[in-house]
């Protein structure tokens, strides 16, 4: 151990800094802490429990000093009083070892399969332009399981000091697709590769909801606040109601007041909070009624007038007749409802029920559901601030997808453009969604690995 000048983030001891880094020249402490960790099994953990034993060394030894003690028979006793080491590290890895959701993990794999099963049976009707959607989902579901499994061993805390970054690389993915992107079907957001082609929306907002929770945007004055918040909130909003994306734009408000209720003081601060992104809101509200108000209009109609025999609400219409005429068990294997459209996409829901009747609606409706509420408990066992926000962030991003999907085949909310998670046809969307849930599989893994105590850990277990 070698003395240092003080202030730069080491121990004192009577005047004189000393370096924490104990292990550097002591043979004891070295070893002790490769003994302690080597039974360890997370990499995060590993590292944080040996700098945090070597501090409780180095304070047990400073104490020792100051009663008269040599240096290096203050060493010795301090890792002598620490225990053994094997047995040490043997309890930290039950507490700390890396645990799997396999609750979340298998309705995952409920939910694949269901999707996997649908693109089979789609593709088994005969159309000309679906025979081939099986085989374009299953590499879609085998690259996003590799993602998926990528994400899962990914420290997921190495993405909070980032941010910034992440944050401006969505912006630039929805700038590109806005400025540069391909038009279908009236919306210009498509990033064109060959015959490859990325959403720039639905990637953008991911960036933009992971990024999110390690930005700091509350702590300062009010004003320094509300326009931080004006600013993070405005330019993806713009982008999203530019590209006629009004469900995004519908879910990345609600994330970003559910990411203001989580980080809120109390419930002035975040009342005034919520002034920007309101502003922001009520803005893009009127941009699509002014110029597009006659669609607009009409969908509302259309909900409003749903069991009208008058309903010009096609889709709608058709969505829940297909419903109707299911039945418990559906009308079998490749069965076709002539006039449903894109049933491999946005009715996919209304198609899987009119095949194999309302007992498959339950229990898709019954696995989202019981999905949604295993990640509502998930995120309660994060001890991480940071990994907390990411989950209920991404909780809203999915929730809001699944449960509108599911009503606006039953009629109760306006036909978008939107997708069953993992289980429509879509590359961009299914590739996101499978990064949202190995996020959420890594943060649950490292629920514990935020040491706060070795010492009291230990002495529970």
């Amino acid at each position: 151990m070698e003395d240092v000048p003080c202030g730069d983030g080491t121990g004192d001891w009577g005047g004189v800094c000393v370096t924490l880094r104990l292990k550097d020249s002591h043979d004891e402490v070295r070893q002790f802490l490769r003994t302690a960790t080597a039974p360890i099994k997370s990499r995060e953990a590993s590292r944080r429990v040996s700098r945090e034993l070597e501090d409780h060394i180095e304070d047990t030894m400073l104490e020792l000093m100051e009663e008269g003690m040599k240096e290096k028979e203050a060493i010795r006793l301090a890792v002598r009083r620490m225990g053994d080491a094997g047995e040490i590290g043997q309890q930290i890895n039950r507490i700390y070892r890396p645990v799997t959701d396999w609750t979340l993990l298998g309705l995952l794999a409920i939910i694949v399969g269901i999707g996997l099963f649908a693109m089979f049976s789609i593709s088994s009707i005969g159309e000309k332009n679906l025979t081939d959607v099986f085989t374009i989902h299953s590499i879609t579901v085998a690259a996003g399981l590799l993602v998926m499994a990528l994400f899962r061993w990914f420290d997921y805390q190495k993405l909070q000091r980032y941010s910034g970054m992440i944050y401006g690389i969505g912006i630039l993915v929805l700038a590109w697709g806005s400025i540069f992107g391909t038009t279908i079907n009236g919306s210009k957001r498509f990033i064109s590769f060959g015959y490859f082609g990325i959403d720039a929306i639905i990637l953008g907002l991911l960036f933009i909801l992971i990024a999110l929770p390690g930005l700091k945007l509350t702590g300062g004055s009010w004003y320094k606040d509300n326009r931080k918040l004006l600013q993070y909130s405005f330019f993806p909003m713009f982008f999203f109601v530019k590209a006629s994306a009004y469900l995004i734009f519908i879910i990345f408000a609600a994330c970003f007041i559910m990411l203001l209720w989580i980080k809120r003081r109390n419930i002035k601060t975040f009342l005034l909070q919520l002034i920007p992104t309101c502003l922001v809101v009520c803005a893009g509200v009127l941009y699509v009624y002014v110029n597009h108000s006659f669609s607009f209009l009409t969908r509302i109609e259309g909900i409003l007038s749903i069991y009208s025999p008058n309903n010009s609400n096609y889709y709608t219409s058709l969505s829940i007749e297909a419903i109707r005429q299911a039945g418990w068990w559906g009308h079998g294997f490749g069965a076709s409802y002539k006039g449903l459209e894109f049933i491999h996409t946005e009715s996919l829901f209304s198609y899987m029920i009119y095949s194999y009747g309302w007992m498959m609606g339950v229990l898709i409706g019954v696995t989202v559901l019981y999905l949604l509420i295993q990640m509502f408990f998930t995120v309660r066992k994060v001890r991480d601030a940071y990994g907390r926000i990411v989950v209920y962030v991404l909780l809203t991003y999915l929730s809001f997808q699944y449960i509108w999907y599911i009503a606006m085949c039953l009629g109760l909310l306006p036909v978008v453009s939107v997708s069953l998670p993992l289980i429509s046809f879509g590359f961009t969307q299914n590739l996101t969604y499978f990064i949202a849930f190995g996020l959420i599989l890594s943060i649950y893994r490292r629920r514990k690995t935020r040491i706060g105590g070795v010492e009291a850990d230990t002495r529970q277990a």
